[in-house]
């Protein structure tokens, strides 16, 4: 299932709060220190931890096969700085920009 979801489940004695992330395929309760799943006295707290659990997931650094999308963006930029190969032929152009865009 590639989607992200959260939501709340009542057990005996508080909630649990459930996160699904696009690259696991069942939902899982937030764990506290031991890996046990934090229960909730509130179903209010329960929401908010998911809320800002998948937060903090939108919002961190983007993974890609195992790494860091940003820093593997970096290395081709230092690889491929200072030219580029035209389709079709073997010769190089070199490239030069007026200013940086990030």
């Amino acid at each position: 299932m590639n989607r992200f979801e959260g939501f709340v489940r009542p057990t005996y004695s508080g909630f649990l709060a459930m996160v699904r992330f696009a690259e696991d395929g069942q939902a899982e309760p937030m764990l506290g220190p031991g890996g046990k799943p934090i229960v909730f006295p509130t179903e209010r707290e329960a929401w908010q931890a998911v809320a800002e659990r998948l937060c903090s997931y939108m919002n961190g650094n983007l993974v890609r096969w195992g790494s860091i999308a940003q820093s593997s963006h970096n290395e081709a930029d230092d690889v491929f700085k200072n030219f580029v190969r035209q389709k079709g032929s073997g010769r190089r152009t070199i490239v030069e920009q007026s200013r940086k865009l990030r």
